[in-house]
């Protein structure tokens, strides 16, 4: 019987290695996965690699124990002889230090699709209207740009407020044509860090997190001056503990991202959940790449289903849907 999904993971898999990477003749594409990786999408993407005449070589190493941890040696020296760098591993690889050398010098640019699926390549956010989304994400972004206070809250419970004036906005649509550009796929948000120390309040992530997926009860965040001093809730909340307590600086509060993506499903895979139109994710840990201070080993988003956001007193997202201007659904 034939899997026609299967081509609908290649047709996404050289949408994004040629649109959205623009992957030319000659161009040596490394292909970071892992023993957890689904290896219909890595093989799509290296398939997609050659139609376009570029050099695809992959490298498969054990799963990293936590989101945001460096790959072995051996990986991180493959990544030193590549133009391009894609990263189906089940953990992201966008906040590690050497990604974001690399970045950081223009030597690659870089995509990352962290536990991905055949399934999420083939339906749901995958198959947004991508030009849509850039708008979408651009209108927001400029809100965020502008302002100089953010404060979110939920029907479970978060009311957290933090400084964001003059922080860095990202505008995260799946491109990045050019060297030192990141991306994700699938995509959609308007990313940015509060400043460092200013986060204040209570965040309940009530949707998914990363290393724990769909969260079987809400997990409650006790936030003061940018920390987490308290991790409540069930088993999961515990777990998180554990983590959060492991990784040097894991309680800090690093970004507050506004999801900008329409066909995006909750999965429990985080990187579609948060990217929904309307939602929320907050991450804990490294922040460096949001204009923060503040390294970590980790990088964990948590997402909010439902959230309202207000900046500088003006409402961009009502109980989980975009309110301003043309980005209203």
């Amino acid at each position: 019987m034939i899997d026609f999904r299967s081509f609908d993971v290649i047709k996404a898999a050289h949408m994004l290695v040629s649109t959205c990477m623009g992957v030319k003749a000659g161009e040596q594409v490394l292909i970071i996965a892992d023993n957890l990786t689904d290896f219909n999408v890595a093989n799509a993407l290296a398939s997609a690699v050659s139609i376009c005449r570029g050099e695809p070589v992959m490298t498969v190493m054990p799963a990293r124990p936590r989101a945001g941890e460096d790959p072995p040696e051996i990986v991180k020296k493959a990544a030193e002889g590549a133009q391009v760098v894609l990263s189906p591993a089940s953990t992201s690889m966008s906040h590690t230090r050497f990604i974001q050398k690399l970045l950081a010098e223009k030597k690659i640019r870089f995509f990352t699709l962290p536990a991905v699926t055949s399934d999420q390549m083939s339906r749901g956010a995958a198959t947004a209207d991508y030009g849509e989304v850039r708008r979408i994400t651009q209108e927001v972004a400029e809100v965020m740009r502008r302002g100089t206070k953010i404060r979110v809250t939920s029907p479970t419970g978060t009311d957290v407020t933090g400084d964001i004036g003059g922080m860095p906005v990202g505008v995260a649509a799946a491109f990045a044509l050019n060297q030192g550009e990141l991306s994700c796929f699938p995509d959609g948000e308007a990313w940015q860090g509060p400043r460092d120390g200013t986060a204040e309040g209570t965040i309940v992530i009530d949707t998914s997190i990363h290393m724990l997926g769909l969260l079987n009860e809400p997990i409650r965040y006790i936030v003061r001056k940018g920390r987490v001093v308290a991790f409540e809730g069930g088993k999961e909340a515990q777990k998180l503990r554990e983590i959060v307590e492991g990784a040097a600086n894991g309680n800090n509060i690093a970004e507050i991202s506004i999801g900008t993506n329409p066909r995006a499903r909750v999965t429990g895979n985080v990187s579609e959940d948060k990217k929904g139109l309307g939602r929320v994710h907050v991450a804990l840990g490294d922040n460096i790449i949001y204009g923060g201070k503040v390294e970590s080993p980790i990088h964990l988003d948590g997402v909010i289903l439902r959230p309202t956001v207000e900046i500088d007193g003006q409402t961009v997202v009502k109980d989980g849907e975009i309110s301003i201007g043309k980005g209203q659904r």
